[in-house]
C-alpha cells in the first residue's frame, strides 16, 4: 500500500500536508495539534490549488491524528470553502479516515454532511486499505482551471 512518504509533497504547514500520490489521488494528512484558523484556511486553500493544478478529483482525507475544528473554521468551511470547492472543482470523490479523537470526529460531522449535500461523493472509513479500495474504484474525470478569488 502507498504511504505518505511515497507521494510528492505539494504543501505542508503545522497542521497537515498535501501530497500527490502515484496512484493519481491527493492526500490531505492532518497532523497532531490544535487547528488554528490561519493554518486551517491556508491548508484548504492549498488543497483547492493542488486539485486544480493536478487535475485530481480523488481525495483521501486522513484525520486520524487531528484535533477538533474551532467553531469559526467549521462555519468558514461549510459556508464558504465547500461551496467554492464544488464550484471550482465540480463533482469529485473523497474517502475520509475519521479522527481517533471523539471531539475531532464530532467537529467534522456538520462539514461532512454539508459536503454530501453538495454533490461530493464521500464515504468514511476506519482503515486506509478500505478507503483506497473505494476511492480508486470511483470514476475519473478532469478538473477545469481556476475561476475566482480563492486562487488569487
Amino acid at each position: 500500500m502507498k504511504t505518505i512518504a511515497e507521494g510528492a509533497l505539494l504543501y505542508e504547514n503545522s497542521l497537515g500536508r498535501i501530497t500527490h500520490e502515484p496512484l493519481g489521488y491527493l492526500r490531505l494528512h492532518w497532523q497532531e495539534g490544535l487547528r488554528g484558523s490561519e493554518s486551517v484556511r491556508a491548508l484548504f486553500a492549498q488543497l483547492l490549488r493542488a486539485q486544480l493544478r493536478t487535475g485530481c478529483r480523488h481525495l483521501l482525507i486522513d484525520e486520524r491524528l487531528a484535533a477538533p475544528f474551532q467553531e469559526a473554521d467549521k462555519v468558514w468551511l461549510a459556508g464558504y470553502w465547500l461551496p467554492e470547492w464544488v464550484q471550482q472543482v465540480g463533482c469529485h470523490h473523497a474517502a475520509h479516515l475519521a479522527a481517533t479523537d471523539v471531539f475531532a470526529r464530532l467537529s467534522s460531522v456538520g462539514i461532512l454532511a454539508k459536503a454530501r449535500s453538495m454533490a461530493l461523493s464521500q464515504r468514511s472509513f476506519t482503515t486506509e486499505t478500505e478507503a483506497l479500495q473505494w476511492l480508486l474504484s470511483q470514476p475519473v474525470s478532469a478538473v477545469s482551471g481556476p475561476k475566482n478569488a480563492l486562487m488569487r
